[in-house]
C-alpha cells in the first residue's frame, strides 16, 4: 500500500473535534459559541455581499473578502469554536444547546451566566429577548423563565423554592435600577464588596415572583425603563449594558418529621446582553450618542483586557476594576461560575473589520477557565429565614392552644368548687353540675362559638346565685354579704379570664396571619396546575434525549472511524517497514520531502497570518486613536466657542455698566 494512499484515506475519515464536557467540581472552559444573523433587507438593498461562511458541523466559521485597503484580496480567515450557528438557526435549537445546559445547572445550585457581545446590529438583543410572539421567537431570557418555574412544577411537593430578580444597566458607567422608578437614588447605585456576599449593588431592586406571569411582567418593565437609542445602523440601538439576574433557593427537607432539617441550595443566573462595539464613521453618533459610544467602547475594552490577562496566565493582576462591568462580571470570568458567550457577527462585507474583531474577542474567550461549584447551605439565605420564622410562628400557635386550654380547665375547676360550696339545695346542685359537666365538654382550643358560649353560661350561673340568695332569706345579713362579695368575686375572676381567652384569640389570628403570609412567599413542587408548562417540559425531554442518542451515535461513528485510522497506520508501518527496494525507499523519501515543503510552507502561511493580523490591531489601534483624536479636536472647538460667547457677554455686560458721560 502507497504512503499517499494511506494518508489520503486518513484525511476523509478524520473528524473535528468535539467540545469536552464540562466535569462537576473540576476546572471548565468558558464555552464560546458565533451565531451569525442573515443579510438584513436594508443590506442587500445597498448591494452588500456575504462574506462570512458557518460550517455547523466543523463548528468554524470563515471569513473572506476584500482586504480594508481595497487593493489586495484578503486570505481567508478560519476560527474554530464550540459551536457554530447560521442564519437558519431557531431560538428554540440555541436555547435547547446552548443556554438550557446552564439553566438547569442553576436549579442544582450552580451560578451560572449567559453573556451577548458582538457589534452593534449583529442580533444580541434578539438572541437574549427575542420577540413577544409568535412563541417560536422568544429568546433565552423568556425560555430560560419557563424552563425555571417548569422545574419547580416537576419536584416534589416537599420540596420549596424561593425565586428572586433583580433588572439593572451599565449606562455611561453609571448603574441604574430599570425595576425602580427613575429617581435621584435609583439612578446612580454603587458597588460593595464584603467577604460573605462578594461583589454587589447596593440598594438594588430584588424582588420575589411567584410564577411565569410575575416574571416576565418584571422584564417587560425593565425593558421599558432601559436606555436605547437610534443610530445610522440600528433604529433601536441598546446604549447601556443590561444584566438580568435570577436567584434560585431550593430547599429539600433533610428529615420529614423535623421543619428545621432543610438542605438549601442556592444559584444564581446571570442573562447579560452587552451593547454593542461602535465606530463613530459608521454609526454617525454625536453629542450624547458619542458620548455613550465612547463609554460603551471604553468598557468593552476594559472587558477585553480582563480577558487577555486571564489567558495570558503570566499576569499577576487581574484588572476587574478598570470598569463597573468587569467588576460585575467577576464571577463570571475565572471564578465560580459555568458561563456561556454567544458572540454575535453580521454576514455584510460592510461589516468585515468589526466581524474579525468579534471572532478575536471570541477566541481568546475560549481560554479562559473557571471553577464552578455547587452553592450549598450558604448562611445568608432568605428559604432558611423564612423556615425558621415559620416554625417559630407554629411553635407560638402551639403554646397558645395549650395557655386556651390551660385557661378553659382552671375556669371551669374553679367553677366546680364554688358551686359544690354556695349550692345547698338539691335543685340548684343539679343544675349547677349540670352547666360545670357541660363545660368540662368544651375544654378544647377555643372558638368564637365557645367563647360566646362561656360568657353566656357565666351570666346564667350568676343569675342562677342571685336567685339563690334571695331564697336565703332567712340567713343573716353578715352570711348574705360574704356571699355577695364572693359571688362578686367570681364574677371578676371570670372576666379576668374571659379577657384573657380573648387577647389569646386575637393573638392567634396575628399569629396565623402571619404563618400564612410567609408560607405564600415560598413556591412548592407541583403547587400550580400550569399544564402548558408541563407539557412543554415533557417536550424539552422528549427532545432532549432524542438529542444524546443522537450524540451516542456519533460518538460511536467517532470510535469506529478512530479504529479505521489506527489500522490504516499500522498498515502504514508494516508497509514501511517492506520497501526494501531502491525504488519504494526513493518514493517514500520523496514524500517526506513533500511532506516538509508543505509544513514549511504551512508555518510561513501561519507567519504570514500573524502579521496580517499584527497589521490588523495596528490598524484597529490607529483607526480607534483617530476617532479619539476627532472627539477631542471636537471638544476643543466646543470648549473655544463657549469660552469667546463668555468673554463677549462679559464684554458686553461690563459695557452695560459703564456710566455714560454727559456729552
Amino acid at each position: 500500500m502507497k504512503e499517499s494512499n494511506v494518508r489520503a484515506s486518513m484525511r476523509e475519515l478524520c473528524l473535528p473535534d468535539s467540545p469536552a464536557v464540562p466535569r462537576t467540581g473540576c476546572r471548565e472552559r468558558v464555552q464560546v459559541v458565533v451565531r451569525c444573523r442573515p443579510l438584513s433587507e436594508k443590506e442587500i438593498a445597498d448591494g452588500h455581499q456575504n462574506c462570512v461562511i458557518v460550517d455547523a458541523e466543523r463548528n468554524t466559521v470563515e471569513i473572506h473578502g476584500s482586504g480594508r485597503r481595497g487593493s489586495q484580496d484578503m486570505a481567508p480567515k478560519v476560527f474554530t469554536f464550540d459551536r457554530t450557528y447560521g442564519g437558519s438557526c431557531s431560538q428554540e435549537q440555541l436555547y435547547n444547546e446552548v443556554a438550557r445546559p446552564i439553566v438547569h445547572s442553576v436549579m442544582l445550585g450552580y451560578n451560572g451566566t449567559v453573556l451577548a457581545y458582538g457589534q452593534t446590529a449583529s442580533g444580541k438583543t434578539f438572541t437574549m429577548e427575542g420577540l413577544d410572539s409568535p412563541p417560536d421567537m422568544k429568546g433565552i431570557i423568556p425560555n430560560a423563565f419557563e424552563d425555571i418555574f417548569a422545574y419547580i412544577n416537576q419536584s416534589q411537593s416537599s420540596d420549596h423554592f424561593l425565586v428572586r430578580a433583580s433588572y439593572l444597566e451599565i449606562y455611561n458607567e453609571e448603574i441604574r435600577d430599570l425595576l425602580a422608578p427613575r429617581t435621584s437614588a435609583t439612578m446612580k447605585l454603587e458597588l460593595k464588596e464584603t467577604g460573605d456576599a462578594g461583589i454587589f449593588v447596593k440598594n438594588l431592586t430584588s424582588l420575589s415572583v411567584y410564577s411565569l406571569s410575575d416574571i416576565s411582567r418584571l422584564l417587560t418593565v425593565g425593558k421599558k425603563n432601559r436606555s436605547v437609542g437610534a443610530t445610522l445602523m440600528n433604529q433601536d440601538s441598546s446604549r447601556s449594558h443590561s444584566i438580568f439576574t435570577i436567584t434560585v433557593e431550593a430547599g429539600v427537607q433533610a428529615n420529614k418529621s423535623s421543619d428545621q432539617s432543610l438542605h438549601v441550595r442556592v444559584g444564581k443566573l446571570n442573562l447579560v446582553d452587552l451593547a454593542g462595539s461602535e465606530r463613530m464613521c459608521k454609526t454617525g453618533a454625536t453629542g450624547d450618542r458619542f458620548k455613550e459610544l465612547t463609554n460603551i467602547n471604553w468598557s468593552l475594552s476594559a472587558l477585553g483586557n480582563v480577558i487577555s490577562a486571564l489567558v495570558d496566565g503570566k499576569s499577576a493582576h487581574i484588572p476587574y476594576r478598570d470598569s463597573k462591568l468587569t467588576r460585575l462580571l467577576q464571577d463570571s470570568l475565572g471564578g465560580n461560575t459555568r458561563t456561556v458567550m454567544v458572540a454575535n457577527i453580521g454576514p455584510a462585507d460592510y461589516n468585515l473589520e468589526e466581524s474579525i474583531s468579534t471572532l478575536r474577542y471570541a477566541n481568546r474567550a475560549k481560554n479562559i477557565r473557571n471553577k464552578p461549584c455547587i452553592n450549598e447551605d450558604p448562611k445568608d439565605t432568605l428559604l432558611r429565614e423564612f423556615q425558621a420564622e415559620i416554625f417559630r410562628l407554629k411553635e407560638q400557635l402551639k403554646a397558645s392552644n395549650l395557655s386556651i386550654e390551660g385557661f378553659s380547665k382552671e375556669a371551669s375547676t374553679n367553677e366546680n368548687e364554688k358551686v359544690l360550696t354556695v349550692a345547698t339545695s338539691q335543685t340548684s346542685k343539679e343544675s349547677i353540675h349540670y352547666h360545670t359537666e357541660r363545660e368540662d365538654s368544651i375544654c378544647q382550643p377555643l372558638s368564637e362559638q365557645a367563647i360566646a358560649y362561656i360568657k353566656a353560661d357565666l351570666e346564667r350561673k350568676a343569675h342562677l346565685e342571685i336567685e339563690y340568695l334571695k331564697a336565703e332569706k332567712e340567713r343573716s345579713e353578715e352570711e348574705k354579704d360574704k356571699i355577695a362579695q364572693k359571688l362578686l368575686g367570681q364574677l371578676k375572676e371570670m372576666q379576668i379570664h374571659y379577657e384573657a381567652l380573648t387577647k389569646e384569640k386575637e393573638d392567634r389570628e396575628v399569629l396565623t396571619s402571619k404563618l400564612k403570609a410567609l408560607e405564600e412567599k415560598l413556591l412548592h413542587g407541583s403547587n400550580t396546575n400550569n399544564e402548558r408548562l408541563k407539557e412543554k417540559a415533557r417536550q424539552q425531554e422528549q427532545e432532549l434525549a432524542l438529542y444524546e442518542q443522537e450524540l451516542q451515535k456519533k460518538q460511536q461513528l467517532d470510535e469506529e472511524r478512530q479504529k479505521k485510522i489506527a489500522e490504516l497506520e499500522e498498515a502504514q508501518l508494516m508497509a514501511e517497514e517492506k520497501s526494501n527496494s531502491m525504488e519504494e525507499e526513493l518514493e517514500l523519501k520523496t514524500s517526506k520531502l513533500r511532506n516538509l515543503k508543505a509544513r514549511y510552507q504551512q508555518s510561513k502561511n501561519d507567519v504570514t497570518s500573524l502579521r496580517a493580523e499584527l497589521q490588523d490591531t495596528i490598524h484597529e489601534f490607529h483607526q480607534e486613536r483617530a476617532d479619539l483624536l476627532l472627539h477631542l479636536r471636537s471638544l476643543d472647538q466646543q470648549h473655544q466657542l463657549k469660552s469667546f460667547i463668555i468673554e463677549v457677554s462679559l464684554l458686553f455686560k461690563f459695557l452695560e455698566c459703564m456710566p455714560v458721560k454727559g456729552t
